[in-house]
């Protein structure tokens, strides 16, 4: 893919997902019901593509903050890595000095033994020196002999009593020595928990900065979107378009759509979805509407979030279905999994916040998320970490020889030795049927240049080559990248989730393991959507990267590339270049 680099993709998970913000109804499902509509604003016509209208100045300085806070998280992993092995030193270290004093104790205590038996030797000594030390010989002969045998034993006893003595004091010297270098190493390891101490509480200092310059840009950002929202647009050539249907009218969006980024684990099935929203609706009695819709957080409600908690938001969320309060109000319902914990947007809005959602282009106001008990899986830690072991590896699939050699899909497992290692390179090449799309868009008054690329498969950011057709196929500019006159899929496009795969790699050193695979309609050549599938890990272990999304292959003005017809067959097939 053609796309600069994006380091946006952790704040699904860790921070904010401005550029990717599109406040509208992602999957065109049954409207508010008619009785509703009395509350609702008037219809906003055209003008969906809401994030475009943000000041490019206004988004980078986004990105050059959350690249900041990106940072600033591995270094704070790093300095609890740091202080948990200090901690294991210091552990360490009172565990030798708690063995050195017992050492200690252990030889003052034979030392005050040693010094009572000397006492008491002395005491022998002087009572043997007060005895008479004159005798007559031979008479005293006995006497003599019995004297000299007690001062020889006292001698001898007294010789042992030394020898201990120094034996002792040499323990002394070398317990001392102990206690000097253990004493030593606690104040350097004393002196490293007070450095690092300092480094945490500076790291502490400046993330909570970072966090609320985050919190003041996501303010910022709510308030342009929701100004955005409301203004008055004119219509633009795809408001006239119906839905469905092939040339001549723009397809209907997939209902994969909806789903594409959604805030953790894959999504439940439709069914199993509206199956949960009626249940929920016939045991609370109340008029369930299933629409989905994505929210976005009022500038008030962010204002007043504390900065932690602001920088670890989305200013926007999917929910499932709606309830209408009374006053004019709404309560969005979201199936979840059972013993799943609210989302911080949840928390926001329940603990007094507002949030705004569109519904056939009317404002809603939410004030109020209610979870509903169902089977959607939460995006909870893996079973087993993404090993893609040293330097990655990737498997692509030849080319279609019965459908024209269209490309049919990739997978690989990518990490830094992969990245290292592949130099991704632009397109050079054109697949089969790209001539074709760059006509059809030129027939519909789009740029052929401007509005069609050949999508790699693998991104160019990724390692992906430019000139293997095996990872290349035509698409619209606007499933490849970031388009500003696309009206409905700004949002969702490759590039915001290659983009994502490189930031998790580069900041994180995460193992991801990427698939991305053609959808074709028949025997044609150019793809009706691309299926991306993404599971990463950090080297903890812990998610780094999920992802299950469709990306239609749909022109700025509504018609997929993969659905064209012409005189009622099926175009472009093999042969058409």
């Amino acid at each position: 893919m053609k796309r600069r680099s994006s380091r946006t993709v952790l704040f699904f998970k860790r921070a904010l997902a401005v550029l990717s913000v599109a406040v509208l109804v992602l999957l065109p499902g049954a409207a508010v019901a008619a009785a509703d509509t009395a509350v609702l604003a008037p219809p906003r016509p055209g003008g969906m593509d809401l994030v475009g209208q943000l000041d490019p100045k206004f988004l980078a300085e986004l990105k050059a903050i959350e690249a900041k806070v990106l940072r600033e998280q591995e270094q704070g992993r790093q300095l609890t890595q740091q202080k948990q092995a200090e901690e294991a030193k210091i552990q360490a270290h009172n565990q030798k000095s708690a063995a050195v004093q017992q050492k200690a104790a252990g030889w003052n205590g034979k030392a005050a033994a040693l010094n009572q038996q000397v006492a008491a030797l002395q005491v022998r000594i002087n009572a043997h020196n007060a005895k008479p030390n004159t005798f007559r010989l031979p008479q005293q002969q006995a006497a003599y002999a019995a004297y000299n045998a007690e001062a020889a034993q006292l001698r001898s006893e007294q010789s042992q009593m030394q020898a201990r003595q120094s034996a002792l004091n040499a323990e002394k010297a070398a317990t001392t020595a102990e206690q000097n270098q253990v004493a030593s190493e606690g104040q350097q390891l004393e002196q490293g928990k007070q450095q690092l101490n300092q480094r945490i509480t500076a790291h502490n200092n400046g993330i909570a900065t970072l966090q609320s310059q985050m919190r003041n840009l996501l303010e910022q950002a709510a308030a342009a979107l929701q100004q955005a929202a409301t203004a008055p647009q004119n219509d633009g050539p795809a408001a006239d378009l119906a839905a469905g249907g092939d040339q001549g009218r723009p397809a209907k969006v997939s209902a994969d759509t909806g789903r594409a980024g959604n805030d953790g684990g894959d999504p439940s099935s439709p069914k199993a979805v509206r199956d949960a929203l009626t249940q929920y609706g016939e045991a609370n009695g109340v008029t369930v509407h299933p629409q989905p819709v994505r929210v976005l957080l009022t500038p008030g409600t962010v204002k007043r979030l504390t900065p932690d908690k602001a920088a670890g938001l989305s200013p926007h969320r999917s929910y499932d279905g709606l309830i209408l309060n009374p006053g004019g109000t709404f309560t969005a319902l979201e199936v979840v999994a059972p013993g799943s914990s609210p989302d911080p947007v949840s928390q926001a809005i329940n603990a007094g916040g507002q949030a705004t959602a569109f519904v056939d282009g009317r404002m809603l106001n939410i004030i109020r998320v209610q979870s509903v008990p169902g089977g959607r899986p939460t995006g909870r830690r893996p079973e087993k970490r993404v090993d893609c072991g040293p330097q990655g590896w990737d498997r692509i699939q030849n080319t279609d020889a019965s459908n024209g050699h269209r490309a049919q899909g990739i997978t690989a497992c990518l990490n830094r030795g992969y990245l290292a290692s592949h130099t991704g390179t632009p397109a050079s090449a054109q697949p089969p049927g790209y001539q074709w799309a760059q006509s059809f868009a030129t027939s519909k008054g789009l740029s052929q240049t401007r509005n069609i690329n050949a999508c790699h498969l693998l991104g160019k950011q990724l390692g992906g080559s430019g000139s293997d057709l095996r990872n290349l196929s035509p698409c619209a500019r606007s499933a490849n990248a970031s388009q500003r006159d696309s009206q409905q899929y700004r949002f969702n496009h490759m590039a915001i989730w290659e983009n994502q795969i490189k930031a998790v790699i580069d900041s994180g050193d995460a193992q991801v393991l990427y698939s991305v695979t053609p959808r074709y309609s028949g025997n044609r050549t150019v793809p009706t959507s691309y299926h991306m599938t993404v599971q990463g890990t950090y080297p903890d272990g812990t998610p780094a990267l999920s992802l299950n999304a469709i990306v239609p292959n749909m022109l700025s003005n509504g018609y997929n590339l993969g659905t064209q017809t012409d005189a009622g067959t099926p175009v472009p097939t093999a042969g058409m270049p």
